[in-house]
C-alpha cells in the first residue's frame, strides 16, 4: 500500500473509489488512489473519456477535480487546453491517452469528424473558429436599473453593445460568468445566434406564444423581457429534471410566472390548439454548439444527425398546424437540421445572418455559435 494511500482517512478514500468504480474508465488502475500530481496528458485522456460518454465538459472536469486529478494544475490551464484538446481530437489518432500526448506535442489540427468534412468543407475552418469562445449578453429589465447593473459589470468585465441588436453586448475582455451581476440575474449570458432566434420570433406584448422545448429557459426569459412582460408563453419540456431547472432561473429572473405556464410534455403531442406563434428550438444534434462545449465533438454521427432530423420534422409538423408565424431554429451545421428540413413550407428570411436556403446562418467564424434560422408562415400548396 501507499503511504498516501495508508495515510487517508477511510471514509474519503471509499468515497473516491465509489466515484472512480462509477465512471469505470478501464484506466484508473494507475490513477487510483491519486497520489501526488497527475500529468496534464492523463487529465485530457479522463476527460475526453467522459466526453466519449456524452459528458458536457463541464461536468467533465468537475469529476476530474473530485478525483484530485487537477492537484497542482491550474484549474483555467485544464480548462483552456481541454478545449483544445477535444476541438483537435479527430484530427489525431489512437487512444485518448495517445491522442493527449500528441496533442501536447503540437500534433493535430483543429476538425470535425472526417465524414462531416468531406460533406461539408467549411467544417475546417468552422472548427478553428471554436477554438475561441465569445461571450454575449443582455441585461435583465426584471432585475433593478439597467444602467446601474452595466456600471457593475463594467468594473469585472469589457464589453460593447452589439451593431445588429441594441439589446445585447458582447464581451471584449473577461469572464462574465464570474460576475456577481450574472450569477445574481441582474444579466444573462446569452450567444448572439441564440438571442437572434427570439428576435426572429419578434414577441409583441398580448401575443401567446408556444415554446415547444423550452429548457433551460433564456429564449423564454428574453420573450418576456423584448415584450416588458405582457407576452403569454406556454414553454414545454419533456425533461422534468430540466423543467425545474428553468423554473430555477425564471424565478431568479424575476420572470413572471403568472405570465409563464411550464408544463412537463412532449410537445410533439400537447394538446395546444391555437397560439399567435410558436418557438420551436429543436433538440438536435449540437453540432454548432462547439465554441460553447467542444465534447459534442467526440459523439457527432450520421446517424445523430439523421435521428434528430427526423424528430424535428414529427415536431415542426406540429408547430405549423398550431399558428402560422412559427419561428424555427437549430443550432447545428447541417442542412439535414435546417434548410432541408424547411424546404416544404411558406417562409420569411430574417433580415440578419448570413442567407442560407429558406433561411439564415451564424457560423462560429462570425463569432458565434453555428445556428440555422428560418421564419415558417404556412405549408407550400
Amino acid at each position: 500500500m501507499r503511504a498516501a494511500e495508508a495515510n487517508r482517512p477511510k471514509n474519503e478514500v471509499s468515497a473516491t473509489a465509489r466515484l472512480a468504480r462509477s465512471i469505470n474508465l478501464g484506466f484508473f488502475p494507475h490513477l487510483f488512489p491519486i497520489s501526488g500530481e497527475v500529468g496534464l496528458e492523463k487529465v485530457l485522456a479522463f476527460i475526453a473519456k467522459l466526453c466519449l460518454r456524452g459528458e458536457p465538459l463541464a461536468l467533465a472536469i468537475d469529476k476530474g477535480r473530485e478525483l484530485g486529478m487537477l492537484k497542482g494544475l491550474n484549474g483555467d490551464l485544464v480548462y483552456s487546453k481541454a478545449r483544445e484538446f477535444l476541438i483537435h481530437y479527430h484530427s489525431l489518432s489512437g487512444s485518448p491517452r495517445e491522442r493527449a500526448e500528441k496533442f501536447l506535442r503540437g500534433m493535430g489540427r483543429p476538425a470535425f469528424p472526417e465524414w462531416a468534412e468531406r460533406r461539408i468543407p467549411r467544417l475546417r475552418l468552422e472548427a478553428e473558429a471554436s477554438i475561441r469562445r465569445n461571450y454575449w449578453f443582455w441585461v435583465n429589465p426584471f432585475k433593478g436599473d439597467q444602467d446601474k447593473a452595466l456600471r457593475e459589470i463594467g468594473e469585472k468585465i469589457e464589453f460593447e453593445r452589439d451593431n445588429d441588436f441594441p439589446e445585447l453586448y458582447r464581451v471584449t475582455e473577461g469572464d462574465p460568468s464570474k460576475v456577481k451581476a450574472f450569477k445574481e440575474g441582474k444579466a444573462v449570458i446569452q450567444d448572439k445566434a441564440s438571442f437572434a432566434v427570439v428576435k426572429a420570433l419578434d414577441p409583441k406584448p398580448g401575443e401567446l406564444i408556444y415554446d415547444m422545448a423550452s429548457a433551460p429557459g433564456v429564449k423564454t426569459a428574453l420573450i418576456m423581457a423584448l415584450t416588458e412582460g405582457r407576452a403569454e408563453v406556454v414553454a414545454s419540456e419533456l425533461s422534468r429534471t430540466r423543467l425545474e431547472k428553468e423554473s430555477s432561473f425564471l424565478k431568479l429572473l424575476n420572470v413572471d410566472l403568472r405570465k409563464v405556464h411550464l408544463i412537463q410534455a412532449d410537445s410533439r403531442n400537447l394538446l395546444i390548439r391555437r397560439a399567435d406563434k410558436v418557438l420551436l428550438d429543436a433538440p438536435c444534434s449540437s453540432s454548432g454548439m462547439v465554441p460553447n462545449d467542444p465534447c459534442v465533438l467526440l459523439t457527432l454521427t450520421p446517424e445523430k444527425v439523421k435521428s434528430f432530423s427526423e424528430l424535428q420534422r414529427e415536431m415542426l409538423k406540429t408547430a405549423v398546424e398550431i399558428s402560422n408565424y412559427v419561428t424555427y431554429s437549430s443550432c447545428s451545421v447541417f442542412p439535414e437540421e435546417g434548410e432541408e428540413l424547411v424546404e416544404g413550407f411558406k417562409t420569411i428570411r430574417p433580415s440578419f445572418g448570413e442567407p442560407s436556403g429558406n433561411g439564415v446562418r451564424f457560423w462560429p467564424s462570425q463569432g458565434t455559435q453555428g445556428f440555422f434560422i428560418s421564419v415558417i408562415t404556412g405549408r407550400k400548396g
